[in-house]
């Protein structure tokens, strides 16, 4: 059987899965936003419900500190958007990934 927990951080709302296994002690647990995919010890729960919204906030700070920010004026980010959708992309990101990562294999 698998349940679905919401932690409640500020106004966001974060899911946490448990699922059961074969072995009824240990049960099945994912974060995304705590980055967990693990089994755990169903006897710890409580110990992981009341540390699961600092490790939320600990990962997704961990992640804006590894975010790169661009400034962009309202046309660029036009031709951006434009190129990016006629390249086949949803997301502008990953278009300039594969753009800088392609044109570094070029050059390198």
């Amino acid at each position: 059987m698998k349940q679905i927990i919401y932690f409640q951080i500020g106004v966001e709302r974060y899911p946490l899965e448990i699922e059961d296994t074969k072995d009824e002690e240990v049960v099945y647990i994912r974060c995304e936003e705590a980055d967990l995919d693990q089994r755990y010890a169903r006897i710890d729960l409580p110990l992981l419900f009341k540390d699961l919204p600092d490790m939320i906030r600990d990962f997704q700070s961990e992640k804006e500190e590894n975010a790169l920010f661009l400034k962009l004026s309202w046309s660029e980010r036009v031709i951006i958007n434009d190129l990016a959708s006629q390249n086949g992309y949803n997301d502008v990101i990953d278009y300039i990934k594969d753009r800088i990562l392609i044109n570094n294999e070029k050059n390198g």
